[in-house]
């Protein structure tokens, strides 16, 4: 079995999306997607990286041989926020904004939510 097989079978059964492993390991999800593709490799950290994540040996992950499920031991599961696509684009536009209207943006956030929290206790 070629690494890219392997990368994706292993990302499937722990039950990742390829955007959610690269976000655990730090990098794009359009480099990660291109080692699944086969059209580039990880280096020795990244790898170091993925090892760590699915708890499974580099050399498993490099040899040619196909792996058993025994093969990848039980892990904690880091803790990785899934968010709405509202949510999603609600950060993409607050990662965009200066400081200055992140700062505006916040303070409205919490007058809302104290407004909230106050209504709620009626």
């Amino acid at each position: 079995m070629e690494f890219k097989e392997k990368l994706k079978q292993i990302r499937k059964e722990e039950g990742y999306l390829q955007k959610d492993v690269a976000k655990i390991i730090k990098m794009s999800s359009s480099g990660y997607a291109n080692w699944e593709q086969g059209l580039s490799q990880p280096n020795i950290e990244q790898l170091k990286e993925i090892s760590k994540l699915y708890n499974i040996s580099i050399d498993i992950l490099l040899n040619s041989e196909d792996f058993k499920r025994e093969d990848i031991q039980p892990h904690n599961v880091p803790n990785l926020v899934v968010y709405t696509p509202e949510e999603e684009e609600l950060l993409e536009m607050f990662n965009e904004l200066s400081d200055m209207n992140k700062g505006k943006v916040l303070g409205y956030v919490i007058k809302v939510r104290e407004e909230q929290r106050y209504k709620e206790k009626l």
